[in-house]
């Protein structure tokens, strides 16, 4: 019998499919090499502990991020995925500070939203916290999909429409905020 092999990728990849379904507290290495029905040797050739695998697969999602066209764009993905996955988007922005990757993520973040033509008048200052107050927003839209607090439930699109009319109330304070100054 031909022995497996066990990339690197390959391990990341069955990690976040394992991660979407317990979350990034309930992933384990032990977790990680039942679903590849292996041993644990092969994970830790290429992880040395969970940390590290945490790491990676973090910044494997924050990546695919950074691909979104434009800052609004990408916000609507992050709702949707957050949606998809309430449990691993959460656990994400809680695992997210640790990252050395994060850096790179958020100037990366703070050029897109340079490019975007009604953010162009705000300075770096605002942009970063017209993006706390909209990455609040989201994590409460998630929150709120999560636990089904709506009644009728909302759908993602419906959720989508939220996001972009407070994205614009959040535009509107910050530009009338400037004006007065």
């Amino acid at each position: 019998m031909a022995k497996k092999i066990f990339t690197r990728e390959l391990i990341l990849d069955k990690a976040y499919e394992l991660a979407k379904e317990v979350g990034l507290d309930k992933l384990s290495m032990r977790g990680v090499a039942d679903s590849l029905s292996s041993s644990v040797a092969p994970i830790y050739e290429s992880f040395t502990n969970k940390e590290d695998l945490l790491e990676a697969l973090f910044n494997k999602i924050i990546r695919e991020d950074l691909e979104s066209t434009t800052y609004f764009k990408r916000n609507e993905k992050i709702l949707l995925y957050g949606l998809n996955h309430p449990k691993l988007y959460m656990d994400m922005r809680k695992y997210g500070p640790k990252s050395y990757y994060l850096e790179e993520f958020y100037g990366g973040l703070i050029d897109l939203m340079k490019k975007e033509e009604r953010l162009k008048a705000f300075d770096e200052d605002v942009l970063k916290s017209l993006n706390f107050d909209i990455t609040v927003y989201m994590n409460g839209l998630v929150s709120a999909y999560e636990v089904n607090s709506f009644s009728p439930p909302l759908k993602e699109g419906d959720y989508c429409q939220i996001l972009m009319q407070a994205t614009e109330v959040f535009i509107l304070g910050y530009q009338t905020y400037l004006d007065g100054l």
